[in-house]
């Protein structure tokens, strides 16, 4: 089975066309509706069309080049529209990782109360209640009745891990816990499960700080902005200059 954390893939048409499938995959995975990404890629064109008009005007009335500088912001804008989608992908990801370490270092203890047999099934529904999001306490019960359907296979784990966090150790984390249930493994496997939710735990902090410094890269375009707001400016003040010098107002 396919896990379901492979979000279908949408057909590609009209607007969606313009966005690179990296971030329209990302954009998706952050719970976003087709119709909330078409809307926001529309909203990206026609920032990008009155880029072109504006200084296509200035191109006409003053020099040329302005209205290949049009052009040039446009693509920028554009640019750094789908760099925050990924820097906010990232963080959105981190936040996930943190949500799945805090389900495992609630687990682990009652993992570790346990007698001779382990009942996954009762120490998740103790922990439905604990869960400190809607989402979160959503998933692990989607979990427990998916448990009861596919009682002898890891893919309710799997989908669970994956839509949870999505990393590597959150899926070997629900690996071992799978193990475990079905008696492959014995409690004193509780302490590598630990070690494990550790990995998350770092991993996750590794992303936030690459994404932190990642934060400064935009840099750039907030002096591109202030150049633009300025050029704009500017280019209002000759227009209205050249209308005066051709007598039509003043």
């Amino acid at each position: 089975m396919d896990s379901a954390n492979n979000v279908s893939e949408p057909k590609r048409n009209g607007y969606l066309k313009l966005i690179p499938e990296k971030n329209l995959y990302e954009l998706r995975e952050m719970n976003n509706s087709m119709q909330d990404i078409l809307m926001w890629e529309k909203r990206n064109v026609r920032r990008a069309v009155l880029f072109i008009l504006v200084f296509g005007i200035f191109g006409v009335l003053i020099d040329f080049r302005f209205a290949f500088l049009g052009i040039v912001f446009a693509v920028l804008d554009g640019r750094n529209q789908f760099k925050k989608v990924s820097l906010v992908y990232q963080q959105f990801r981190f936040e996930r990782q943190l949500q799945f370490f805090k389900f495992a270092r609630l687990l682990i203890p009652l993992l570790k109360q346990t007698g001779d047999g382990v009942n996954l099934n009762a120490i998740f529904i103790r922990l439905v209640n604990r869960m400190p999001h809607d989402i979160d306490k959503n998933l692990l019960q989607k979990l427990i009745t998916d448990m009861s359907y596919y009682s002898e296979d890891f893919y309710p784990f799997e989908v669970f891990a994956n839509q949870m966090s999505g990393s590597e150790n959150s899926v070997l984390f629900m690996q071992t816990l799978f193990d475990l249930d079905q008696g492959a493994l014995d409690l004193t496997v509780i302490e590598r499960l630990g070690q494990i939710a550790s990995k998350e735990m770092m991993s996750g902090i590794d992303q936030i700080i690459a994404f932190k410094e990642r934060k400064f890269s935009l840099l750039y375009t907030k002096i591109l902005m202030s150049v633009v707001v300025l050029m704009f400016g500017f280019g209002i003040s000759i227009v209205v200059y050249q209308i005066g010098e051709m007598g039509i107002f003043f």
